[in-house]
């Protein structure tokens, strides 16, 4: 999922990347995955480390600190629950465009705050 976000972040022309920002507030800024909680969501912080270091999956997220310092699960679930659709009506392409990168990551906020 979020190869997903990052591919299709990255190839948006910088004036996207500018309406992300201000409409997907305060997620927008910094589009990229950020790992799980090290000390509440160690076994998927583990499972993500073992993925992308030892068996070499998703090396676009290699080398990163994948300790979000912040719990990050009901947050992946909310946007995952979004994504799966929005995947399957993409066809043979995989690119995610800024609007529906910016439904993603307003999925972020818990409903509470909203």
């Amino acid at each position: 999922m979020w190869s997903f976000i990052e591919i299709g972040y990255a190839k948006l022309p910088k004036k996207e990347k500018e309406r992300i920002e201000k409409e997907a507030q305060p997620f927008g800024k910094h589009v990229m995955f950020r790992g799980f909680d090290g000390n509440y969501e160690a076994e998927h912080l583990n499972v993500a480390q073992f993925m992308i270091d030892d068996m070499g999956s998703f090396s676009n997220f290699k080398g990163r600190d994948l300790n979000s310092h912040a719990p990050t699960v009901a947050a992946y679930r909310r946007i995952y629950r979004l994504f799966e659709p929005i995947r399957a009506s993409l066809g043979g392409g995989n690119e995610l465009g800024a609007s529906e990168i910016i439904e993603l990551l307003k999925a972020m906020m818990h409903p509470g705050r909203r």
